[in-house]
């Protein structure tokens, strides 16, 4: 399992697209070598979808080490189409539970051959100062045999 995480060096910086994080009081926040650590960060694991028989199935996670005052993950999975790109199949509602000390989250959808991957959606705030985050998972070639046998 690899965990995600990221500093940055002044409230100016980007975010790396491998954790997200509030743009909380600087007084107020612990820092790191570089500068202010991570609030929240979220990865995949597995890293990519599951299959199950006639299903395919996402997970992510969240953690948040100062919580938010408001946090909410969206989680879909999404088929790449040819000519339109990657289409969400299935999206969950926000779920509203902060991820202190953390959270894990599931989709499932029915099983159709091609690329899927899972997307996750972080949208809160933390000290008055709102954020949004979104990554995604590594994709998963599926097959219509891996569909009806699952795995």
């Amino acid at each position: 399992m690899v965990v995600l995480l990221a500093t940055l060096t002044d409230l100016g910086s980007p975010v790396t697209p491998l954790a997200h994080r509030a743009l909380p009081s600087p007084a107020a926040e612990p820092t790191g070598p570089t500068g202010p650590l991570l609030d929240c960060n979220l990865g995949f694991v597995p890293v990519k979808p599951t299959v199950g028989v006639g299903s395919i199935i996402g997970n992510a996670w969240a953690h948040c080490t100062i919580p938010p005052e408001a946090h909410a993950l969206t989680l879909s999975l999404e088929r790449l189409q040819r000519g339109a790109g990657w289409i969400a199949a299935a999206t969950n509602p926000p779920d509203p539970r902060i991820p202190t000390p953390r959270l894990v989250y599931e989709i499932k959808t029915a099983c159709v051959p091609g690329a899927w991957r899972v997307t996750a959606t972080a949208r809160g705030s933390v000290w008055g100062n709102p954020f949004e985050f979104t990554d995604h998972s590594l994709q998963r070639i599926v097959s219509a045999q891996d569909c009806a046998r699952g795995h």
